[in-house]
Formats: structure tokens, C-alpha cells, sequence
């Protein structure tokens, strides 16, 4: 089922989206949030990347750094994970440590259908998204990457800590990439065919290491966990 987590993430992007279109939304009863947006209230998608990361094609509507539409762009994958998620995670950082701050870590890999459903289905393939935070602030950085893309970033900031609170991820300690994770879960059964999984790795206070978990990106059900580190199935990290 859905997360308290993810609901609180769903919330900020529909502000967002919301905010964009001129709507004036109604926070849920039970979340508490205020949002941080960059400038035209949606991801900003990079008109000039700093030096050693790169950037998306130019869009029909002038947007450079916004890739262009599925199939277009050479050597372009059919999700835009030609990169693990472990291995696009340093562009991620890049970003974080330049725009962000110096102290960012990196709090959560989160459901791509998700996120870019609670965006207004921009035409960008799912690829990664990496939250993260710095220490002492509710503020966020979210950052997507597809193939080897930084494709846009936004911020966000909670007014109120999320329980139970999720840890710093140190990728160093996590030896299961997404690859190992889709393999895992093969293993145990549960892939239906044509259904394109997403993936969530967050390490929340309770937990022995930093949990991935498959999500259905349809139903949006957690349906499979497994540690991190050791590879091994896993309870579902929220307890339920």
C-alpha cells in the first residue's frame, strides 16, 4: 500500500504542479507542508549544466536541457535507466553537493511512475529520482536522471518530520544495485510480465540497513523488500 512517505512527496508535487496552473490547493487533513518551488513553480530543467555533468536536447518549446520525447534522442534506453541506480547516482550528487549544499545525503531513490504522475506526466522516461536532504533542514533537493541526464530539479520542504525518520543512505555500505534488486525479485517469484517496476531504497530509523523495496507503479502497492547490503529479503521497511 501506499506510504506515509511517499504521501507526503505526492502532496509537495501536486502543490507544485498546482501552483504552475494557478490553483490554489487544499492540504490534506492529515499532512502538513509548505513547498519551496524554483523559480515557474515545477522542476527546473538546466539551461547550462555546471562543467562535468551534462545536459538533455532542446525541446519544441525552447526548454534546453529538457530532453526531447521518448525515441528521439540517440542511444536513448525505453525507461532511461541505462545506468543503475547506483551509478546514476553520482551525477545526482554532483548536482546536490553544487546547487544544493555541501552537506547534502542522500535520504531517499524514490518510485519514478510516482513522482512523475504527481508532475503532470512530463515526456521524460522514468529514469531515477534522488531526494536529498542536509542536516539540521526540512528542505529537499529532488533530482531526476535519465540515462546519463541530469533532466531537472526541484525543492521542496516539509513542515513537519516525517515518522519514522528516514537515515542518511551511504551508497559506499549498499553492495545491491537495482539490477541485483529486479534479479532478487525474480528469484522469489513475484514479476508479472509487462509491468514496469519501479523502486524505492530508503534507510528509516528501526531498519538494519537501507531497505529497497519493488512498487507497482499501477496499484502503487510496496510488494517485495530486500536489505541493501546483505541482499536478503526483507520486511517491508513502514511495517506493514
Amino acid at each position: 500500500m501506499q506510504r506515509k512517505v511517499m504521501k507526503v512527496v505526492t502532496a509537495i508535487f501536486l502543490l507544485l504542479l498546482l501552483a504552475a496552473c494557478g490553483a490554489a490547493p487544499e492540504a490534506p487533513d492529515d499532512l502538513a507542508f509548505s513547498t519551496t518551488p524554483v523559480v515557474g513553480g515545477a522542476p527546473e530543467f538546466l539551461e547550462e549544466a555546471p562543467e562535468g555533468y551534462p545536459v538533455g536536447g532542446t525541446s519544441d518549446t525552447g526548454n534546453e536541457g529538457y530532453p526531447a520525447p521518448a525515441g528521439t534522442v540517440e542511444g536513448q534506453s525505453v525507461d532511461g535507466r541505462s545506468q543503475t541506480a547506483v551509478a546514476a547516482y553520482e551525477l545526482a550528487l554532483f548536482v546536490a553537493l553544487d546547487e544544493f549544499s555541501p552537506d547534502a545525503y542522500l535520504h531517499t531513490i524514490a518510485p519514478s511512475h510516482i513522482m512523475l504522475s504527481n508532475l503532470g506526466n512530463p515526456p521524460v522516461l522514468p529514469g531515477w529520482f534522488y531526494i536529498f536532504k542536509r542536516p539540521e533542514s526540512r528542505r529537499e533537493l529532488i533530482v531526476q536522471v535519465v540515462d546519463n541526464l541530469v533532466t531537472g530539479t526541484t525543492l521542496t520542504e516539509s513542515v513537519s518530520d516525517i515518522q519514522p525518520a528516514p537515515l542518511p543512505i551511504d551508497m559506499s555500505q549498499v553492495v545491491l544495485d537495482s539490477d541485483d534488486v529486479f534479479a532478487r525479485f525474480d528469484e522469489v517469484g513475484g514479476r508479472q510480465e509487462g509491468v514496469p517496476y519501479d523502486l524505492e531504497l530508503i534507510y528509516l530509523t528501526g531498519s538494519e540497513a537501507p531497505i529497497w523495496s519493488v512498487v507497482d507503479p499501477f496499484s502503487q502497492q510496496w510488494i517485495a523488500s530486500f536489505n541493501a547490503v546483505t541482499g536478503e529479503e526483507a520486511p517491508n521497511p513502514y511495517g506493514q
